[in-house]
Order: structure tokens, then C-alpha cells, then sequence
């Protein structure tokens, strides 16, 4: 399990989180109830998988999706949306917890994260053919690489972690669509620095979330609407047996009694 050091008075925990949570909830909009409900969820199933870290990577980043809250389609620039993020979290941070944590301990695991060639989608483009240079994708991650390490030692955490955040959307794909092999000693690097980097991100996000609501309240694409539309889902349930039931009957599937045979099958008539 990764340990993970975030406040400053040195530390807090799930545990701690779920009991400010508690505190709060009476004063966050129902979007906010609902988001935090799911990050918590998410971050104690993260904290289950101590010999599992994969499975613990996919867990934090199904909770950093909950703290997120705003996704992109496939094809959009994800690292502007992660740096609007970033900015919009250490603008709430008033105690620089987050940039304190990755200027003073993280530096070194986001850096290797961003040099890694394994997780930077140029490097793939080429190794896939659509790119003709090798040269291109090289000087690109070296001139990433120059970029965040220059921006760590002016104290910038953003846009560091916006470049980190964007590896690791590689290395989410790889394990969401199947293109890594579970607890294979090729991509341990990414998930052991990436896990590291998303415990104590998703925990200061979640931390953020319940101190300043009102900095991360947005509507959800997918809110809890169960006891909302449970009349109409059996509507529509009822409607899809009663079209599975006129098909077979259309096709000789099932017969169809008259009222008749019915009433004599019955004995109404006797």
C-alpha cells in the first residue's frame, strides 16, 4: 500500500477523509454528496489491493475520474484539461499542500514518469508507423522533460502534474483496453510511480473537494437518478417484453389464443 504524506500537520487518511466528509455533507449541493461518495468508495477499494498494483493504479484512477468530474472525448487534448484542473486545485489549496508535496517529494517520481518513452504517445505514433521521424518523437520528450524539470525548480506544481497526468492516461488505456499484461516486470515502473502519484493526488483532491465544494461543484454527466426515473425503467422494461413477444408471435414463434378458446380452456362457459 502506498504511504501517503498530505497535510501540514503531516498527515491524513482515508479514515479522516470520510469522517470530514460526514461533517460536511449537510452543506454540499447534491452533485457534490453524490461525487464524494463515489471517490471515497473508489479510494477505500484503491487502499484494499496492498499486493495487487495494478489493480490499485486502476482503482485510484477510477477515483481521480470521480474527482475529475469532466471528461473529454477520445481525440481531445487531455493535458489543457488536466493543467485546468491543477490550477484550479492549488488556487483552492490555500495551505500549498499540494505543491509543497510535489516540490518536496514527488519531483523526482514525476519526473521519471515523463521521461518514460513507454508512456508518451508520440513515441508509439512512431513505433505504429504514423511517423516517419524517430528523431521527432526524441526531441519532443526530451524538450517535455527540460520543460517540467524547469518548472519544478521555480516551484511550479502544475504544470508538472498536468505532464505527469497525461503519461499516465497511457497507461490507463493499457490497462483499460488490454494492452498490458497483468503484473508483467515490463511496465512496472509506470505503475509503481504512477500509483504513488495518484494516491496522494486523488487524496488532496478529495481533501480540496470537501474544504472548498464550491471550487469543484459542477453537474455530473451521470448523477444518481434511480428513484427519479424507476416508474419510467419499468415502462420501458415492460415495453421491451412486450416487443420480444410481438416479434415471436410474428414470426410463429408463439401462438395466439382467441377469446374463446380461452374462456373454454378457463371453464367461464360451463
Amino acid at each position: 500500500m502506498v504511504d501517503v504524506l498530505l497535510s501540514p500537520d503531516n498527515r491524513f487518511t482515508l479514515d479522516s477523509l470520510m469522517a470530514k466528509r460526514d461533517m460536511v455533507e449537510d452543506r454540499l449541493s447534491t452533485d457534490m454528496k453524490t461525487r464524494t461518495r463515489r471517490v471515497l468508495s473508489w479510494l477505500e477499494r484503491a487502499r484494499q489491493e496492498e499486493d495487487d498494483q495494478d489493480a490499485a493504479f486502476v482503482f485510484y484512477w477510477i477515483a481521480f475520474e470521480a474527482v475529475y468530474g469532466e471528461w473529454t472525448r477520445e481525440g481531445q487534448a487531455q493535458r489543457a484539461n488536466f493543467k485546468k484542473l491543477f490550477e484550479k486545485a492549488t488556487a483552492a489549496d490555500t495551505k500549498n499542500t499540494i505543491r509543497d508535496e510535489v516540490l518536496d517529494n514527488l519531483g523526482d517520481t514525476i519526473l521519471e514518469v515523463v521521461a518514460n518513452p513507454y508512456i508518451f504517445e508520440p513515441f508509439w505514433d512512431y513505433y505504429n508507423g504514423n511517423s516517419d521521424s524517430d528523431d521527432e518523437w526524441q526531441n519532443l520528450l526530451i524538450s517535455d522533460v527540460e520543460r517540467v524539470s524547469v518548472r519544478l525548480e521555480n516551484g511550479d506544481a502544475v504544470e508538472p502534474l498536468a505532464a505527469a497526468f497525461e503519461r499516465l492516461c497511457v497507461v490507463r488505456n493499457q490497462l483499460f483496453r488490454g494492452e498490458a499484461t497483468w503484473n508483467r516486470y515490463v511496465n512496472r515502473s509506470q505503475i509503481e510511480d504512477g500509483t504513488e502519484i495518484l494516491a496522494f493526488v486523488v487524496l488532496a483532491l478529495a481533501d480540496l473537494m470537501l474544504d472548498k465544494p464550491e471550487a469543484f461543484d459542477h453537474p455530473s454527466r451521470y448523477p444518481s437518478v434511480e428513484s427519479d426515473t424507476a416508474e419510467t425503467v419499468e415502462d420501458v422494461a415492460d415495453y421491451a417484453i412486450a416487443v420480444n413477444v410481438h416479434r415471436r408471435i410474428r414470426d410463429g414463434q408463439e401462438r395466439v389464443y382467441s377469446s374463446a378458446e380461452v374462456r373454454k380452456e378457463l371453464g367461464l362457459d360451463d
